[in-house]
């Protein structure tokens, strides 16, 4: 453990001081400039060890910090939201066929659902011998994928967002500190 030296203000406060700093001048809260002794000197003074003394914590919101917290939302919202996606896809119209529920479906086709079913076909060719529901359940099922691409992205962007946070927030820490001299 390292031991500090309590250096007296004229103002009643004590500044904590190392070893280190002898020969140095130290700003008090108050404002007054001291210089710290020398090593003899400091040896004179009051001292506690390091842990003894409270540091004061500073919390301060930075750009690092920023990034980390919007990333995070956007890693939790492309993740609730992929989840959605995923519950919700669309569902194959071959799961629960059968003739009779297609002939119900075909006795209850409105005009307007007979255009689509006629766009449709008109879309895919005649060719390819695709009923209307396979090829709404393509369409459903390419809309869907586009869906989930777009969502994808959402948490991509927030695990950079989150790395682009840690880095700034690497770099501030490894600032080099310059001591006051005399």
């Amino acid at each position: 453990m390292n031991i500090m030296y309590l250096l007296p203000c004229s103002c009643a406060r004590t500044i904590p001081v190392h070893l280190r700093q002898a020969g140095e001048i130290v700003t008090c809260e108050c404002g007054n400039s001291i210089e710290v002794p020398t090593l003899s000197g400091l040896k004179r003074l009051e001292y506690v060890k390091e842990t003894a003394i409270p540091k004061k914590i500073q919390h301060q919101w930075t750009l690092g910090h920023a990034l980390i917290f919007v990333g995070g939302l956007l890693i939790i919202a492309g993740v609730i939201v992929g989840g959605l996606l995923l519950w919700h896809g669309p569902s194959d119209p071959y799961a629960n066929f059968t003739p009779e529920g297609m002939q119900n479906l075909a006795k209850n086709l409105t005009p307007i659902g007979s255009l689509q079913l006629w766009k449709r076909l008109e879309r895919s060719g005649l060719e390819h011998h695709k009923r209307w529901d396979e090829i709404d359940f393509e369409d459903k099922q390419a809309g869907h994928q586009f869906l989930w691409w777009v969502w994808a992205l959402i948490p991509i962007t927030g695990i950079a967002l989150v790395a682009a946070g840690i880095i700034v927030l690497n770099l501030k820490k490894k600032k080099p500190v310059m001591a006051a001299r005399a």
